[in-house]
């Protein structure tokens, strides 16, 4: 977590939650947030040791891993009302291995799911980043 040196957290602006959401999602890198800055930036952007010389500048992004995004697509299948894609996408979600390509597939056959799921996942992932502001304002 970050010292008193930095007080003022980012504004959490629509697209700041949008640069989150798009680096939680992002498994391949590693992101945190630039206190002084406010802004978020990929860690191997930054300066060479500037992570090391002033630690209390920088604090991840909120956790997030694939376990996350499966168990909200497991959450999302239990609230859809549509028996057949309902059916589907949860079968889709137990086979395994190349789920999260097999979940996309099925919402892309019904244009309406597929909204409904991409609303839901947003929302989701809001509530997620808003429980990790408030645990960092909490900090500060």
């Amino acid at each position: 977590m970050a010292s008193m040196a930095y007080r003022k957290l980012p504004e959490l602006s629509d697209e700041f939650i949008y640069q989150l959401i798009f680096c939680m999602e992002d498994q391949a890198n590693t992101y945190l947030v630039d206190l002084e800055e406010g802004t978020v930036a990929q860690s191997d952007h930054l300066p060479q040791g500037l992570i090391d010389e002033q630690p209390e500048r920088f604090t991840s992004i909120p956790d997030w891993q694939p376990a996350d995004g499966f168990r909200i697509m497991e959450k999302f299948v239990s609230t859809l009302r549509n028996p057949v894609f309902s059916t589907r996408l949860r079968e889709s979600l137990a086979l395994g291995k190349g789920v999260f390509r097999r979940f996309k597939n099925v919402l892309k056959e019904e244009p309406a799911i597929e909204r409904l799921w991409y609303y839901f996942k947003e929302k989701e992932m809001k509530q997620e980043i808003y429980r990790w502001y408030e645990q960092l304002s909490e900090a500060f």
